[in-house]
């Protein structure tokens, strides 16, 4: 993301719902190509459209994708955060339920469940449209010794 004061990450992340979360400086994250849908103190959401350079060879999402779109989203949840210092993923963990397809719309929730000084712990959902789990996923992120 840009890089606006800190104090004021949350309000410029919520000025950036119902946007294409193109302001991202992850390239990674552009190629998802998420919109994001609600950004609260305890996690956020946003909606992704499945294209066919997301599946697998049976055109279902490939879970390295639902992993990236957790993990990314995750990123974004922490940015919201008044944090001093950059807490980067230690670990990933995730389950998958249901696969979409290319075409279908998929929206993705983060839930901080424990924020540390020095951990933070954060669960991840990948819903239908129609609110059928699809995945969840389970990551802590840890503080670095790099400032925002």
């Amino acid at each position: 993301m840009q890089n606006p004061n800190p104090h004021s990450r949350m309000t410029w992340l919520q000025n950036q719902v119902g946007k294409p979360m193109t302001v991202s400086p992850s390239p990674f994250a552009h190629w998802l190509n998420g919109t994001l849908l609600e950004v609260k103190e305890e996690g956020i959401r946003a909606s992704f459209k499945i294209r066919k350079d997301m599946t697998n060879p049976m055109g279902m999402l490939h879970g390295g994708v639902i992993a990236g779109i957790f993990d990314d989203l995750m990123g974004v949840t922490f940015f919201s955060m008044d944090t001093e210092y950059f807490f980067p993923t230690i670990d990933l963990s995730v389950a998958y339920f249901s696969s979409p397809r290319e075409g279908d719309e998929v929206i993705a929730q983060t839930q901080v469940i424990k924020k540390g000084e020095n951990i933070i712990y954060m669960e991840a959902f990948l819903y239908s449209t129609q609110g059928k789990l699809l995945a969840k996923g389970n990551s802590n992120i840890v503080k670095s010794h790099l400032k925002i």
